[in-house]
């Protein structure tokens, strides 16, 4: 079984268990979302003064705001993107007009960088496209359920 999809199914049922569990829920949401910008990181070989500027103040974040991140991707990706991502439709959440969106109109930067990894898909090794899209998927299910369940 695929290590990402083994670790979300134990996710998913831990969670489930107690809606006390809020605080883990979070920091593994936080976890993930960092293990997705460290991939898009080493994609970009560490050369994006951008990126590295935005990692910097995630890290920062991180300290200061934890529960920002998971409301963050829920306001702005799992609220209006949830079936897309759940339906694998990768066309979609890779498209120009979705990266404007996020990006521009709802400054969702970290859409940009994913987007610069999926300009290099045709280098980039499939298994480190699927990480991300797998990450992707699990951000949006875990916010999704954050919001909607507990």
């Amino acid at each position: 079984m695929n290590y990402d999809l083994k670790r979300q199914i134990e996710f998913i049922y831990n969670m489930t268990q107690s809606s006390t569990h809020k605080k883990q829920i979070v920091k593994n949401f936080v976890d993930i979302y960092f293990e997705l910008l460290n991939t898009i990181k080493e994609q970009l070989e560490n050369k994006n003064k951008e990126f590295n500027e935005f990692y910097k103040k995630n890290i920062l974040l991180k300290k200061t705001n934890i529960k920002l991140f998971i409301k963050t991707w829920y306001e702005y990706i799992t609220k209006h993107y949830y079936h897309y991502i759940m339906d694998n439709n990768v066309n979609y959440f890779f498209s120009d007009e979705l990266k404007t969106k996020l990006s521009e109109q709802y400054n969702v930067p970290v859409m940009k960088y994913i987007v610069l990894i999926k300009e290099k898909y045709n280098s980039v090794n499939n298994s480190i496209v699927e990480s991300i899209l797998t990450k992707i998927k699990f951000l949006t299910q875990i916010s999704y359920q954050y919001f909607n369940i507990f």
